[in-house]
């Protein structure tokens, strides 16, 4: 089930953090997403950082720093240490972190930079990387998650670049994403008042570590968007056409897309909307 509940110690004591006043805070590359007693910093689609129990982490991936030569001979050691200060290392960090996302995380993050819950929209992208079940042998997370402050609705974002293959499957069938999002509309359906109680939480959160003025959610639209993007006008006309917009597999399926090339430019009104297949 999903929780996202912070007590007031741990985001007062965050506030105080150098890494977090210098850098994490006014970085418009980075996204902070309240969790269950710990705050996930995402830089794409990496968790560049996350503050629990008192301090900072980052995977050792990220947290590698190499010597001053690029390569090395056969046989060689190579040099490297790891960083034993985020706020000195943080570009370097931040470097590692997005050498490691494919181009569907790297468009994600593209897409949620001017659109995050700081900015001031009518709809924003409240949360991202959200799990909706517990078990560990089967772990679905929806991609994104939308806030419409107005009509203070929660709609939940599938996202898929245009080389994702679970995006694809012949002509008259049905391609593996579509199962996905139907068991994520099944989970919301079960789950949506304590969605709804979650996210009542994490704003309470937001508020108290950005100053913000954001409205309680009250619902959740039982859609769920397909975002597809990383594609080219050629494309557009050829495959997502054939395949997904005019598949009688999916059609009248009750299954909504936003399709879009360059997620950067993605209207996220006209994805909260989505067009029906």
């Amino acid at each position: 089930m999903v929780k996202r509940k912070n007590n007031d110690k741990n985001i007062q004591s965050l506030k105080t953090q150098p890494l977090f006043l210098r850098k994490l805070q006014s970085d418009p590359d980075i996204f902070p997403a309240i969790r269950k007693s710990s705050i996930s910093f995402y830089y794409k689609k990496g968790k560049l950082f996350e503050w629990k129990d008192g301090k900072f982490s980052t995977h050792q991936k990220y947290g590698v720093k190499f010597g001053s030569k690029d390569y090395i001979g056969e046989g060689s050691v190579a040099s490297f240490r790891f960083s034993d200060n985020f706020l000195v290392d943080y570009n370097i960090i931040k470097s590692n972190c997005k050498a490691y996302q494919k181009s569907e995380g790297i468009g994600i993050g593209d897409f949620i930079k001017n659109n995050k819950y700081t900015t001031k929209k009518d709809i924003v992208v409240l949360d991202i990387e959200i799990t909706l079940t517990e078990s560990k042998s089967n772990i679905d997370r929806i991609d994104i998650l939308l806030f419409d402050t107005i009509k203070k609705v929660l709609k939940f974002v599938e996202a898929k670049d245009f080389t994702n293959k679970e995006l694809w499957a012949s002509k008259g069938r049905k391609a593996k994403v579509f199962e996905q999002i139907d068991r994520y509309k099944t989970k919301i359906e079960k789950k949506k008042d304590d969605i709804v109680e979650a996210y009542i939480s994490a704003i309470n959160s937001y508020k108290k570590l950005f100053n913000l003025k954001l409205p309680n959610p009250e619902s959740i639209d039982k859609q769920v968007v397909l975002f597809i993007f990383g594609f080219d006008r050629n494309q557009l006309q050829g495959r997502l056409e054939e395949l997904i917009i005019n598949n009688d597999a999916i059609k009248n399926q009750d299954y909504y897309y936003y399709a879009c090339g360059d997620p950067s430019k993605a209207n996220i009104n006209s994805l909260f909307r989505g067009k029906p297949i």
